[in-house]
């Protein structure tokens, strides 16, 4: 069966260390505040109070899980930023240049894509070989790291 998941951004977090700053789990609306909760429920005992495992996040900020794990085994969510760090060189000017990838869902297909930073159409997750590309981060934190031309 697949793993439905999402992580979302910590609502009031800035502690720029990825994983104290995202929440990763089920996803929880409340109807009447309209606020966004992630909930973890892996690590629940007799002890544990709904706000230790519950969480409020950032709406922007979610992802969902796609089931993928990078080359070295770290989940791939919607939202990530991907690269192959093996296969990049350096251009004429002596600068390094590596492909980045961006993990998005496709409305119209109804399933994750990858698709080129620069470029606008993505393609299947079956067409870019994952077992070449690595998480280098997600477009909310890292999208500034990443040169465009």
């Amino acid at each position: 069966m697949r793993e439905i998941k999402f992580r979302g951004k910590i609502v009031g977090s800035n502690t720029g260390y990825y994983e104290q700053d995202w929440m990763f789990g089920d996803l929880v609306r409340e109807l009447k505040t309209n606020k966004t909760f992630i909930m973890d429920l892996s690590h629940v005992d007799e002890n544990t109070t709904l706000t230790e495992v519950m969480l409020e996040v950032v709406p922007e900020t979610i992802g969902q899980y796609t089931g993928l794990k990078d080359k070295n085994g770290k989940e791939i969510y919607e939202g990530d930023i991907l690269t192959d760090y093996e296969s990049y060189g350096t251009n004429e000017e002596g600068l390094e240049e590596m492909d980045f990838y961006v993990v998005e869902w496709d409305e119209t297909n109804a399933k994750f894509i990858c698709r080129l930073w620069d470029e606008t159409v993505g393609d299947d997750f079956e067409n870019c070989d994952i077992s070449d590309l690595e998480v280098f981060g997600n477009i909310y934190e890292d999208k500034d790291r990443i040169k465009s031309d």
